[in-house]
């Protein structure tokens, strides 16, 4: 428990990956969702629709997760134009923290504008 708490909480930088990576898993399955249900010769574009709709609430939740755990580690108010400079510990969780919740932000916008694409075009 002590090893997985220190990997959350002390210097990880996988919190900053994890967003984007999401929004990109999210951006694969959506379009190879479209191509296939396109290539079948489905017409049924209110599945799709759901499909990526479902899609996409689970690839904010898990971003919003993400953020959530960003916050606890900015221990802060978010301002964007705030300068972090200490040098201790503290600090650089810090800056991670704010870094991380700044990414979190970019990749949920990301995600919807992924989907969007779906609610506009009513055929293949």
């Amino acid at each position: 428990m002590t090893r997985f708490r220190r990997v959350i909480d002390e210097g990880a930088i996988w919190v900053l990956a994890a967003p984007l990576s999401i929004w990109a898993a999210h951006f694969l399955l959506c379009y190879w969702v479209a191509a296939i249900w396109c290539a079948k010769g489905w017409d049924e574009a209110v599945r799709m629709r759901t499909v990526h709709a479902g899609l996409t609430l689970a690839a904010l939740a898990v971003i919003a997760s993400l953020a959530g755990l960003a916050r606890r580690r900015y221990r802060g108010e978010l301002r964007v134009d705030e300068a972090i400079e200490g040098d201790s510990d503290a600090d650089r969780n810090r800056f991670l923290g704010h870094v991380a919740l700044m990414l979190a932000a970019l990749a949920a916008l990301a995600v919807v504008m992924t989907f969007l694409p779906t609610l506009v075009f009513r055929q293949c």
